[in-house]
């Protein structure tokens, strides 16, 4: 299921999600932020997503040699020049999957600057920094 969750963001989203994959030693973060409103209801509801043109979604998945991880993840945002504040994620289990959720407030046309740090028990931490533009594409 969490694969047709993938499946349907990225047809939904299109271009108006920030994708991105980094790796350290034999980890894979996979990430992407998106308007929730892209998302149809049926996989809002199942994931447990408020579909809004406010609201946005950070997804963030760890692989370990091809095969889910779960190492501590954590997360911030933060607008314009504000500061960082943290990010509540909470884990997603489907098809023996994990892949990390969080929301966050938007406005059409405003940037999000996004900090995650991926900490691997057995492997450096890894730090991912990206900005993303949101628009409201009514």
């Amino acid at each position: 299921m969490l694969r047709r969750l993938a499946f349907a963001l990225l047809l939904a989203t299109g271009t108006a999600a920030a994708r991105g994959l980094e790796t350290t030693g034999d980890y894979q973060v996979h990430y992407s932020a998106f308007a929730s409103g892209f998302l149809t209801p049926e996989i809002a509801r199942e994931y447990g997503i408020l579909r809004s043109r406010t609201r946005g979604v950070l997804l963030v998945s760890v692989k370990r040699a091809g095969e889910p991880a779960t190492p501590p993840t954590e997360a911030w945002v933060s607008a314009g020049s504000g500061q960082p504040e943290p990010l509540p994620l909470r884990a997603v289990r489907t098809d023996g999957t994990v892949s990390f959720l969080g929301s966050f407030t938007i406005a059409d046309g405003e940037s999000r600057r996004f900090r995650i740090l991926v900490t691997p028990p057995d492997a450096a931490p890894l730090e991912i920094t990206f900005s993303q533009q949101f628009f409201d594409e009514r």
